[in-house]
């Protein structure tokens, strides 16, 4: 019953963003947001680690921001990329997140291994949630749409 908690969250999270992104037409700082969510989900849980209630929180808030980036995230990739590039650059994006998701396991038992606890992996993971949302911060922003540009 517990482990629906996070998900009915992020139900709600995932429609709350996409709306937001999609009336304001700049996704960049959604995808900060939702960076930022995760980081902050993922510290809350590993200084809470033997704490059910704020595990749960920190838990909540890192599926709000990871589920809720996906759309936002493809959203920005579909308005940069277009025809041919749009094919090499789906492809690549996927080749990455697929190698991603074969050494993060990986990386995460060295941490585990060289720190002995699974706490240093969560510190490991926000850390780099939180490059991300400097990352994006830095290199990411939005076009001016046509039709932005038009209205005016």
């Amino acid at each position: 019953m517990l482990s629906s908690i996070p998900y009915l969250f992020t139900v709600a999270g995932m429609l709350f963003i996409a709306k937001m992104s999609d009336r304001a037409q700049d996704r960049s700082r959604y995808l900060v947001l939702c960076s930022l969510l995760s980081a902050i989900g993922l510290l809350i849980t590993a200084i809470w680690i033997h704490d059910t209630a704020m595990g749960l929180v920190g838990m909540t808030l890192v599926s709000v921001g990871i589920l809720s980036s996906i759309p936002v995230f493809w959203a920005v990739v579909a308005r940069r990329l277009t025809g041919a590039a749009a094919v090499v650059g789906f492809a690549f994006i996927n080749s990455v997140g697929n190698l991603a998701g074969f050494v993060s396991p990986f990386a995460i038992g060295i941490i585990t291994d060289r720190t002995g606890t699974q706490v240093s992996g969560l510190y490991a993971l926000s850390a780099m949630s939180l490059v991300a949302s400097v990352l994006l911060l830095l290199f990411i922003r939005e076009r001016q749409t046509s039709n932005t540009q038009e209205a005016k």
